[in-house]
């Protein structure tokens, strides 16, 4: 009968010591392959509202979560302004606290695809991208001793320029960037006088065209202001949230929806949501054209997709905190 030999110990520690130097090379490559699987299963970007008021990604159905940013123990939980690059490789976070009775600021800069976070303090608060390295600071000093935009690489941390209040003609509070068809480079709300403004801006921020013309002071006993405005990506349609506050207020907040053939005087529709959703306040368009919102009633409390007629499409099962929630987008100019 013949005999077989056994494996000897070193002979076994030498297989052991390949499989962990193979394990070693891919294991890093798949956690890598993982990562960016679930980043492009996850458009939606939200500030947790419970425990860790964390930023996270997470996709359309609520069911995966990835963390991308964590404040830390003690920190003032706030953030101003959540905002997806135009090309959505990067994601920036407006951050703000008070010292001293004025507000310092600060831009979290975050790579979903590989986990890196770069904090970046400003002169003023996040407004928006200007394009995929740039961002716009609100409130920032100019040489003619008022106020203005700055633009500042988020890179190198550098100001590439600032654009006064009296270049553009308004105020300018949040930007965004608009689809290549619509001939603009952002939409944008702005402020003046008593009025807001739903504004399509060129690319050096000064306006192009009107959407939207509202008195903010029409009933003295009612505060009324826009925030939020957005194109969908087909370049067809622009939504935003109105709030109201005050005595003779009838409703708190509610959706607008206007084509962008109707012309700036033509008034904008009310978007009648699902009763369960009483309270709707307006995020950003989905990649498919369907509006996704945030809702406070009890029945269905978080984010809602809705469709251009107010039908509900789908709740997701996530509670952020604000109403600064982006759906990435791939805007490459």
């Amino acid at each position: 009968m013949r005999r077989h030999r056994a494996f000897t110990l070193i002979e076994i520690l030498i297989v052991l010591g390949i499989m962990a130097s193979l394990m070693a090379i891919f294991l890093p490559v798949l956690q890598k392959a993982r990562r960016k699987a679930v980043v492009l299963a996850c458009p939606i970007a939200y500030k947790a509202a419970v425990v860790d008021h964390g930023v996270y990604l997470t996709d359309p159905a609520g069911k995966a979560q990835l963390e991308l940013y964590r404040l830390a123990d003690g920190e003032d939980p706030r953030i101003d302004l959540l905002q997806w690059s135009p090309s959505g490789a990067r994601l920036a976070a407006g951050r703000s606290w008070p010292i001293g009775g004025k507000s310092a600021y600060a831009v979290v800069v975050m790579d979903p695809w590989s986990g890196s976070v770069k904090t970046l303090v400003t002169a003023g608060p996040f407004m928006g991208w200007i394009d995929n390295d740039h961002i716009a600071l609100g409130n920032y000093p100019t040489g003619s001793g008022g106020s203005g935009i700055g633009v500042q690489n988020v890179d190198i941390a550098e100001l590439r320029q600032s654009i006064s209040t009296r270049e553009i003609g308004y105020s300018l509070s949040e930007i965004a960037p608009a689809p290549a068809c619509t001939g603009a480079y952002f939409v944008a709300k702005a402020s003046r006088g008593a009025h807001d403004y739903v504004l399509l801006l060129r690319k050096d921020l000064t306006p192009c065209r009107t959407i939207w013309e509202c008195d903010t002071d029409a009933d003295p006993d009612v505060y009324l202001y826009l925030q939020g405005p957005r194109v969908d990506p087909t370049g067809e349609w622009v939504a935003w949230t109105q709030n109201t506050s005050g005595k003779n207020a009838t409703f708190h907040c509610r959706i607008m929806i206007k084509p962008l053939s109707d012309h700036a005087s033509a008034a904008p529709h009310i978007l009648r949501v699902d009763p369960r959703c009483p309270d709707p306040h307006f995020c950003d368009w989905t990649s498919d054209g369907k509006l996704l919102a945030t809702n406070s009633g009890h029945q269905l409390s978080g984010l809602i997709i809705i469709n251009r007629s107010g039908q509900l499409v789908n709740w997701v099962a996530r509670t952020p905190h604000g109403t600064h929630v982006p759906w990435r987008h791939y805007l490459h100019r």
